[in-house]
């Protein structure tokens, strides 16, 4: 017989996985000062995690990648794409109630692949546009690196990318290796010397 007092209940909500570093701009001093972001993972049992990753989406028009995420988060939802080897991460500027994704404070998102032999891939990577780099006065900085460094510590054997051109110089300054120029192809391991 089971014993059904020793499960614990369901909870569908974002999993919370840690406070990252990042700066957030002070309107009036005109400067950045340290602040904290949430990193957390997609639930793709919690429909409020889908409409909001959807929803925050459609106002970053144009990101491809950003459509992308969303539509793999659906079609994890759907049980289309399989979802023990696919995750989404996301940086959001809310601290609490995960369980309620709010879309307007979903700030970055990326997209990760389980891969075999110790080699993973970031499959997929977009902050917010208007808080990328060389944007003015933006609200935040940092976001990209803080997720990059987040995914490390879950991936922590090896990662692999394919970059668009525009992100080359990003990846380089998060420690990620050219692996193949023609393809844009990228790796990083913790045991690569820089």
């Amino acid at each position: 017989m089971i014993n059904t007092n020793n499960f614990s209940p369901i909870n569908f909500k974002a999993k919370f996985i840690e406070q990252v570093d990042i700066k957030k701009y002070d309107p009036k001093s005109g400067l950045y000062a340290p602040s904290k972001l949430s990193f957390v993972e997609f639930d793709y049992l919690n429909e409020q995690d889908v409409q909001a990753i959807d929803e925050a989406v459609q106002t970053w028009k144009g990101q491809a990648y950003a459509d992308i995420i969303a539509r793999a988060a659906m079609l994890m939802s759907e049980g289309i794409m399989p979802t023990y080897n696919n995750h989404i991460y996301m940086a959001t500027s809310q601290m609490q109630n995960f369980d309620k994704l709010d879309k307007n404070k979903i700030l970055g998102l990326a997209q990760m692949r389980d891969g075999d032999s110790y080699i993973d891939y970031l499959r997929y990577f977009q902050v917010k546009p208007d808080l990328k780099y060389g944007t003015k006065n933006r609200e935040y900085k940092h976001i990209g690196s803080a997720m990059i460094d987040s995914i490390k510590k879950i991936y922590n054997e090896t990662i692999v990318l394919i970059s668009s051109l525009s992100a080359t110089g990003f990846y380089e300054k998060q420690g990620f290796k050219l692996l193949d120029l023609d393809l844009l192809k990228y790796i990083w391991c913790p045991k690569m010397k820089m």
